[in-house]
């Protein structure tokens, strides 16, 4: 334990479990639970039924084990992403300080970056992105190990995490050909060599697997998380937003608002990175720094693929693994060089890290809405309310032996104001229901309405602010 990072990583798994046990079911995830409630493994790997994009493969895998091991508790449905940390804070560590002879022990501290948001909400969520995010991070350690050593092990190594990061997550598919790529630049086999060749084969089910998938999701999801931009109000813009201050968790909405800290901190990431970037171009660090090179191929492949084939650009979460192309590289030049412009740059972020961090874990500690329910005497509940969540399916199921029944006013999240508030008028009227559920739009709408009933602010999935009318 003479290291800052085994104490770092063990702290924060301790803070991620603990997150992970008390959150509320997210929507995404109370999703591909009633998904793959009835389906077999067969139909949810041909994306048979479960056919959008909220089917991350190995995750709903792990869900439907999970429903036939009759677990009932959110930790279980959580806990592939919880242990994949675990491995993820490995080989992080691995590639980072791979044949340094600059890293010491207390440059540790300056990872601390990797466990912040926006990657710690993905190891304590049931979603594939945990488990994609470590395999992917398997695949660059085993590469950068394998373009040095040349030992034949770790290059089918990089090669079995790369296609497993894929499969928990599809865009990952645009890294791992990026990285094959690179070592066919950096390599220069014979293009039918004996390695190129059993890789070809290998690599060419995979991605017809992929495409297979794409065609399917597209046909099927109305709500894909993707851009037809690069930069500009597109994929880097949205990774920029990633990096920046979230306000659907802060604690304080009238300050983001006053303030527009949202757009602010993501202009703040923006320029402080410009004279990074220009550092990076003007001394060629993409030739000292294998992440840059293989993050330059991603970008080009992913171009070339929308300009033929119209692809979308992934957006958001779904490049995710952005992240540690572009900053391990920059903590390895502070360490290593103490440049200014990179470390005003780091501490801006991090201060951004550090601010969603604090939002994500006030939340634990404001009014929810299951738990208040919880506390009403065990009989059934009758619930009307205007915003769709399959939680509420989730909760009644699994927690309260399927006494809460919801019924919903209205199929978007934020539309469909008028027939709502003529609903609302009518519920009132006949008391049909034991509770009204309202976002906090519509109970703002309807404020005259609700006059003469008292409201409870409340909290559910996705950090959504609801008001808990009681009718009867």
């Amino acid at each position: 334990m003479k290291r800052v990072y085994p104490l770092l990583s063990l702290f924060f798994f301790i803070i991620l479990f603990c997150f992970a046990y008390f959150h509320t079911w997210e929507v995404d995830e109370a999703w591909t639970y009633l998904s793959v409630k009835n389906e077999s493994f067969s139909d949810i790997l041909a994306y048979a039924h479960f056919n959008i994009a909220n089917n991350h493969l190995l995750n709903s895998f792990w869900f439907k084990l999970m429903q036939l091991a009759s677990a009932h508790n959110v930790i279980f449905f959580r806990l592939a992403s919880l242990i994949s940390f675990l491995f993820y804070s490995y080989f992080l560590y691995r590639i980072v300080t791979y044949k340094t002879t600059f890293w010491q022990s207390v440059s540790d501290w300056w990872l601390v970056l990797f466990f912040l948001p926006p990657i710690m909400v993905y190891f304590t969520l049931g979603r594939g992105y945990g488990l994609a995010t470590t395999a992917f991070l398997g695949a660059l350690y085993y590469m950068k190990v394998w373009l040095d050593e040349k030992h034949q092990p770790d290059y089918w190594k990089f090669f079995f995490l790369a296609c497993l990061s894929s499969l928990s997550i599809v865009s990952f598919l645009f890294p791992f050909l990026a990285m094959l790529i690179y070592i066919a630049v950096r390599t220069a086999d014979p293009i039918f060599s004996k390695r190129n060749m059993i890789t070809a084969i290998l690599i060419l089910p995979l991605i017809g697997y992929i495409y297979y998938v794409g065609k399917v999701i597209l046909l099927h999801d109305k709500i894909i998380n993707g851009t037809d931009h690069l930069f500009i109000n597109g994929m880097y813009a949205t990774f920029a937003g990633a990096l920046s201050i979230y306000d659907f968790c802060f604690p304080f909405p009238d300050l983001v608002t006053r303030f527009w800290l949202v757009p602010v901190s993501k202009a703040l990431v923006i320029l402080t990175f410009l004279p990074v970037a220009w550092i990076i171009v003007r001394k060629r660090q993409a030739r000292a720094y294998m992440e840059l090179s293989i993050l330059l191929f991603f970008t080009v492949l992913l171009f070339i693929t929308h300009l033929i084939l119209k692809a979308k650009y992934p957006s958001d979460r779904s490049i995710i693994y952005v992240l540690y192309l572009l900053y391990i590289p920059v903590i390895s030049y502070i360490v290593r060089y103490r440049d200014k412009y990179f470390k005003l740059h780091y501490f801006t972020i991090l201060l951004f890290s550090i601010i969603n961090f604090c939002s994500y874990f006030y939340s634990l500690f404001r009014p929810e809405l299951y738990a208040t329910l919880a506390k009403e005497p065990a009989r059934t509940y009758a619930i009307i309310s205007d915003w769709p969540n399959q939680g509420d399916q989730v909760y009644s199921d699994l927690y309260f032996d399927g006494r809460l029944h919801f019924s919903y006013i209205a199929k978007s999240f934020e539309t469909d104001w008028a027939p709502v508030d003529q609903k609302i008028k009518t519920i009132l009227r006949d008391h049909s229901a034991d509770f009204l559920l309202l976002q906090r739009s519509s109970w703002l709408r309807d404020q005259s309405l609700l006059a003469a009933w008292p409201a409870q602010k409340l909290f559910s999935s996705s950090y959504k602010e609801l008001y808990l009318i009681r009718l009867r």
